[in-house]
């Protein structure tokens, strides 16, 4: 996937958690540049939301080594 389309997908999420609701599945495929399973859409929130737990627990001038395959 070309970065265009990650960083428009990136938006999608964010603009999703910025509406305060959760999106369908269609929802994010009416806008996304490459259609989303559900299980795809569970996936990323999942480790979002485990990120931003972790980030949000860390002390001042700690931070988080994030681990890429």
């Amino acid at each position: 996937m070309e970065a265009v389309e990650v960083e428009q997908i990136v938006g999608l999420f964010d603009t999703e958690r910025g509406s305060g609701t959760l999106w369908t599945a269609a929802e994010f495929n009416a806008f996304a540049p490459r259609a989303l399973t559900e299980a795809e859409i569970r996936s990323v929130r999942a480790v979002r939301g485990s990120l931003f737990e972790e980030w949000f627990a860390l002390e001042p001038g700690q931070k988080i080594e994030l681990q890429f395959s």
